[in-house]
């Protein structure tokens, strides 16, 4: 099942499809992430370009958060894993790609408000994680990790226990700075 995170509907036609399916979800990873800018910075980049960002890195995750709440509340271990980036912490902030550093910033804070409403009520955890610059389409060939380096901060977040970590932001397993 193909599912558009910019796209309400594609969204429930996948939750719908799990739901029939398996009728609950033990864990959720928000992975949809684009780069759109390249030659532009803050001066120049054109305003719908970062809503465009925005609307795949953070709405997206936030889109697919709600729609799969009740399902992941259905499990014994319910976790989200969003994959966010070291370019959307604040307290490690640079310049360009200023659209990418907005989304992942944002999908940062995504994570907290999902934290905060959904670990209580649901015992939902919430945690973002960051891979690391990856060797993939996105990342290019330039980047410092290869795929296996990237996804093994990913994978420790899926299986992390049910009394594990909520409301905070990893990297290889480690947690770094908001």
């Amino acid at each position: 099942q193909v599912m558009d995170v910019a796209d309400d509907k594609s969204v429930q036609q996948a939750k719908a499809k799990v739901e029939s399916e398996f009728g609950k979800l033990d864990c959720l990873v928000n992975n949809a992430g684009v780069i759109l800018e390249s030659e532009f910075d803050f001066k120049n980049i054109p305003p719908a370009m970062i809503l465009d960002t925005i609307n795949i890195n953070a709405i997206g995750a936030i889109r697919t958060m709600q729609a799969f709440q009740l399902l992941l509340a259905k499990s014994k271990n319910p976790r989200i894993v969003n994959v966010s980036s070291g370019m959307g912490a604040l307290t490690d902030m640079n310049s360009g790609y200023v659209a990418y550093r907005i989304s992942k910033a944002a999908l940062n804070v995504a994570t907290l408000q999902a934290h905060f409403s959904l670990h209580e009520l649901y015992k939902i955890r919430a945690i973002a994680v960051c891979p690391g610059w990856v060797k993939t389409d996105m990342g290019g060939p330039n980047a410092t990790r290869d795929l296996q380096e990237g996804i093994s901060g990913i994978v420790w977040a899926v299986n992390t226990p049910a009394n594990g970590p909520s409301g905070q932001f990893f990297r290889d397993g480690v947690e770094i700075s908001w």
